[in-house]
């Protein structure tokens, strides 16, 4: 079975966008439509094609680097592949800045650029080493702030196989908090610039997720599309990484997808214990292990002792494997600040095996500097000489836990305020390339901060919410920055768009509302004011635009001169001084990649507020398509109604308290409950009921800290869903135990033991409940089976 029958060597290739635009222009300039026809469509726009052919491995290259540079093995032997490498975290401990600049050393020594210039200097002094690099932002930094001979110095190393770009995205991204769309994407702006700067030799062939917390079936999927050959991790659940120890399961086809099947295998390597080098060898200047002696003479010797505790670690490790092949990782997080002492130090413990030779199972031991993609190429060729069969796994690694009483889940839904900050950018940058490219700009760069700060996000320690709070200050700073770069060059580009002459733009000041959510926009605060919506979809839309206001003396006219109907309610996240009274809601009908323009004017009478209902009839929300029924004691949701299917849905704003002190604290890493969940208030919630043409809304006050908003819409293309939109915070802790706060939503579905959850917003994992076998955390996991009925508590789905 040959696992590398699709190898593309990723070449990315950027697809322009061919296209007929025809610009209706209405009244005023004021709405653009635009119609295309597309030679090509890609998920966005001067996005790359993913090429996914059958080819056997490329030897044909002009260079010596990829599989060309590899190290000759031996057949007859055990084959020790040293993968020299630094997790460089794109923040989390430390600012992005401050890691790559070294700075805030109290807070964590690490020091990026030093890495690469003092890796770059140690692999030029021995050709036989090996240095693989991962995240392509730090590299970029660096890359800018070199001159012409080191550029030209990098060029040959990187040619000649030494130093070798491994997962090539501008992050290591998260795989459960992070949607398929900010990880293509991602994944987009890091190969482009080691395409664009090394050409073939600087595309990654190799997946090399050694952090995030848990590892995604579309995450896999993803990569075999992009033409990888191969995808390395360590963590998973502790009980499935014992059971494949055992039954030397430690290596597999990943088949990502069940509806792309084949296409999205990926052949995967679990490590054998975590990504730091073994302990007793970590050679750099913040590890504390003795550095190797060599001279016999010396009173701290201990060379043929060093060699010989290694080689029993790797004889313990290659048990586990089937092949006659293991890859040993030598490194660790901001490793290799001194490159010459550690490489000194590899190169002496190599050295080693020929002075004092080891065996494994009567077969020499065969040591040497590898990369992850050399491992794989002889991986490959061994499971094809000695026709070796890999397990086939489907299903992916979610949750992920260290012991009975750790379940890294907190991380799920940590920061969620910074996780809807990181995904609007994204939205915002897909705008930006559409409307960049409908207005022909040519300047690429014009992109770079918005597509520098989504990258970043997608870290596993950004979008996760698992950095710290300075950290989290300066991910929300480089957002905004980027938000005010991005906007400025959309304001330019819907100038040009909306002129009837596009040599001659109307010159616009459009600015954008960064806090609607929470009712505060100073642009909305005006007597007059202008909304522009844009549609990035390709086809056309309903959308209920949100705009709060502090006043209702109002009309909204269209770019035909007609008046546009909106409904106003106060807003629930009113604060006196601080946000703004009503919430005013108006339907936009929005053309297909097209913009409306909306004018906002003084009216001379309010008529659009509606008013609090009072009836009994304030319990039920929507009409008979779709609605909703609170219960009339407690306020809570009782039951729902969508596309005419009845379903008993109750709902509940609730909190467990978190575990601490235990030495398993509860926090953004872990979530580890102590006890049961709590009601917020347990008589239920305060009800306030507004209805009218355009939406039913109830306001449900949980606490002075916990408020919630249920909305269904009137028009027949948005009755489609039942909206949930709810306001916690600040969460007292006075009692000096925190809070994890859910919703729970429990209903009359006989499901039995089955269940779905998402995958990346791209796919669905199907899930089998086996209560039996369940391993909880302090009763962590909230799935479980009562009466046969499912019951949901608001987290990501349970362990299989």
């Amino acid at each position: 079975m040959d696992f590398i029958s699709r190898i593309t060597v990723g070449k990315f290739v950027i697809y322009f966008m061919i296209m007929r635009m025809r610009f209706a222009y209405l009244e005023h300039t004021s709405t653009m439509s635009l119609q295309t026809n597309f030679l090509c469509l890609l998920i966005t726009l001067c996005a790359f094609q993913l090429n996914i052919e059958a080819k056997p491995l490329d030897t044909t290259s002009a260079t010596q680097c990829g599989y060309q540079s590899c190290n000759r093995v031996q057949e007859d032997a055990l084959n020790v592949h040293v993968v020299s490498h630094s997790h460089d975290d794109v923040g989390w401990l430390k600012t992005v800045e401050q890691y790559y600049d070294g700075s805030n050393r109290e807070a964590q020594y690490a020091n990026v650029s030093e890495i690469i210039s003092s890796v770059i200097d140690a692999l030029q002094a021995n050709p036989e080493r090996r240095f693989i690099q991962v995240e392509s932002f730090f590299f970029h930094r660096w890359w800018t702030q070199q001159n012409e001979e080191t550029k030209q110095i990098v060029h040959k190393l990187v040619e000649n196989g030494q130093f070798e770009f491994t997962g090539g995205a501008w992050s290591m991204n998260d795989e459960a908090a992070a949607d398929f769309h900010s990880i293509i994407d991602q994944f987009t702006f890091g190969l482009k610039f080691l395409n664009d700067t090394f050409g073939t030799c600087g595309q990654p062939k190799i997946g090399w997720q050694i952090d995030p917390f848990g590892h995604s079936s579309e995450m896999a999927s993803i990569f075999a599309q992009m033409g990888y050959d191969g995808l390395f991790f360590p963590r998973i659940d502790y009980r499935d990484k014992n059971n494949r120890l055992n039954d030397q399961k430690l290596e597999m086809i990943w088949q990502g997808s069940q509806s792309l099947a084949d296409e999205s295998n990926i052949f995967t390597s679990i490590m054998f214990n975590h990504y730091n080098a073994p302990e007793g060898f970590c050679f750099d200047v913040t590890c504390h292990d003795d550095d190797i002696i060599t001279e016999e003479g010396q009173a701290d010797y201990n060379y043929e002792t060093k060699v010989k505790k290694y080689a029993k670690v790797i004889t313990d490790a290659a048990t586990h494997y089937k092949t006659n092949h293991l890859l040993v990782p030598m490194g660790g997080d901001f490793n290799y600040m001194d490159a010459t002492k550690y490489f000194g130090n590899l190169d002496a413990l190599i050295k080693g095996f020929t002075v004092f030779p080891q065996t494994f199972n009567k077969k020499p031991i065969n040591i040497f500097y590898s990369t992850p993609s050399c491992y794989v190429k002889a991986v490959n060729e061994a499971i094809n000489a000695e026709n070796i069969e890999l397990p086939k796994e489907e299903k992916d690694f979610f949750p992920y836990a260290t012991d009975s009483q750790t379940f890294w889940t907190g991380y799920f839904s940590s920061r969620p305020t910074s996780k809807r900050f990181a995904k609007e950018a994204l939205n915002f940058l897909q705008v930006h390339k559409q409307l960049a490219t409908f207005s022909q700009a040519t300047n690429e760069s014009e992109l770079f901060m918005m597509q520098n700060a989504v990258g970043i996000m997608q870290h596993h320690d950004a979008i996760t919410g698992t950095e710290q709070q300075h950290v989290a200050n300066d991910y929300a700073r480089i957002l905004h920055e980027a938000f005010l770069d991005s906007g400025s060059k959309i304001n330019e580009h819907i100038s040009k768009l909306l002129s009837k002459d596009a040599s001659k733009p109307v010159q616009l000041n459009l600015n954008q509302c960064l806090l609607k959510n929470v009712s505060i926009c100073t642009e909305t605060s005006h007597t007059q004011f202008a909304v522009v919506l844009y549609n990035p979809a390709s086809t056309p839309i309903k959308y209920p635009a949100k705009i709060p206001v502090d006043n209702l003396d109002l009309i909204i006219t269209a770019a035909n001169g007609e008046n546009v109907k909106y409904q106003a309610v106060p807003s629930i996240a009113y604060v006196e001084g601080v946000s703004m009274k009503y919430e005013l809601t108006f339907i936009a009908d929005l053309p297909p990649m097209g913009m409306k323009v909306y004018h906002f004017k003084p009216a001379d009478v309010v008529t659009f507020l509606l008013d609090a209902d009072v009836s009994e009839d304030r319990f039920k929300l929507g009409g008979e398509r779709t609605s909703a029924i609170l219960d009339q004691s407690t306020g809570l949701l009782e039951s729902v109604r969508i596309n005419n299917i009845s379903a008993k849905i109750k709902q509940e704003l609730m909190y467990y308290n978190s575990m601490q002190n235990s030495g398993r604290n509860s926090g953004a890493y872990v979530f580890r409950n102590d006890g049961d969940a709590v009601a917020i208030n347990q008589d239920g919630a305060e009800v306030t009921t507004y209805k009218g043409d355009i939406f039913d809304e109830v306001h449900q006050v949980y606490s002075d800290w916990a408020k919630q908003v249920i909305r269904i819409y009137k028009d027949p293309e948005l009755a489609d869903h039942v909206e949930f939109d709810w306001l916690v915070g600040p969460i007292p802790i006075d009692n000096k135990q925190g809070k994890e706060v859910i919703t729970r939503f429990t209903s009359d579905f006989e499901t039995g033991a089955d269940f779905y959850t998402d995958s990346n917003g791209r796919d669905l994992m199907h899930r089998v409940r086996e209560e039996k076998s369940e391993k909880i955390s302090g009763k962590l996991l909230p799935c479980h089976i009562r009466n046969s009925h499912f019951e949901w508590t608001g987290t990501y789905g349970c362990s299989q």
